[in-house]
C-alpha cells in the first residue's frame, strides 16, 4: 500500500483568521471610543449637575439668610411696637414723664416725675450741662431702657422771672436727648394763666 503525501495549505485559513482579528481590533477600537465618549459625557454631566447643585445650595442659603433677616426685623418691629403701645397706655393713664420747670431770678430747677405720684428727683440749673445725663440716669433707675419710647410733658410758667432763659436751656438739652434716642418725644405746656381782659 502506497502512502500518499498530504499537503495542507493554511494560507486561506490564515487570511480568514487575520480578517477576523482585524475585524475584532477595529470593532474593539470603535467600542473603546464609544466608551470613552460616554465616560466623558457622564463626567461633564456630573460636573454640570455639581454646578447646578452648588448654585441651588447658594440660592437656598441666600433665601434662608433673607428669611432670618426678615424674622429679626419682625422681632425688632414687634419690640418697637410694644414699646410704643406701652408708652401710649402710660400716657393715657397719666403716667407720662413730667418735667416741671420752676424759674427763679437767680436759678431754676426741674422736678422730674412719672405721672403726679412717682417723683424721680430734681435737677438744678447748676447741672444744666449734665441735664441729659441726669435725666437719662433717673429714667434708667426707674426701669426705662435706653431706647424706650418715652412721652414727656415739659410744663413751665412763662411769667416767672428768668423763665425765658431757663426754658431755653432745658429745651436745648431735651433736643440733645432726642438726638440720642429718637423715641423720646416731648410736648410743652405753659402754666401761666392769661390775664382776663377788662371791659
Amino acid at each position: 500500500m502506497k502512502v500518499r503525501e498530504i499537503i495542507l495549505d493554511f494560507t486561506s485559513l490564515l487570511d480568514v483568521i487575520m480578517i477576523i482579528l482585524f475585524w475584532f481590533i477595529l470593532n474593539y477600537q470603535t467600542e473603546t471610543t464609544k466608551i470613552r465618549e460616554q465616560a466623558a459625557a457622564a463626567e461633564e454631566s456630573a460636573r454640570q449637575a455639581q454646578i447646578t447643585a452648588d448654585a441651588r445650595e447658594e440660592a437656598a442659603q441666600e433665601r434662608l439668610q433673607t428669611a432670618e433677616d426678615a424674622l429679626e426685623a419682625m422681632d425688632t418691629i414687634n419690640e418697637r411696637q410694644a414699646s410704643i403701645l406701652k408708652a401710649m397706655l402710660e400716657y393715657r393713664q397719666g403716667r407720662s414723664l413730667n418735667l416741671t420747670l420752676v424759674a427763679k431770678p437767680q436759678y431754676w430747677y426741674l422736678d422730674v416725675s412719672i405721672g403726679d405720684e412717682e417723683a424721680l428727683g430734681r435737677i438744678y440749673s447748676d447741672d444744666e450741662k449734665r441735664l441729659g445725663l441726669e435725666l437719662n440716669q433717673m429714667l434708667s433707675d426707674a426701669g426705662f431702657a435706653d431706647d424706650a419710647t418715652i412721652f414727656c410733658v415739659l410744663s413751665f410758667d412763662s411769667t416767672e422771672p428768668g423763665s425765658r432763659d431757663a426754658y431755653s436751656a432745658v429745651s436745648r438739652e431735651l433736643r440733645q436727648i432726642q438726638l440720642g434716642n429718637n423715641q423720646f418725644s416731648y410736648t410743652e405746656i405753659d402754666r401761666a394763666v392769661p390775664e382776663e381782659e377788662t371791659t
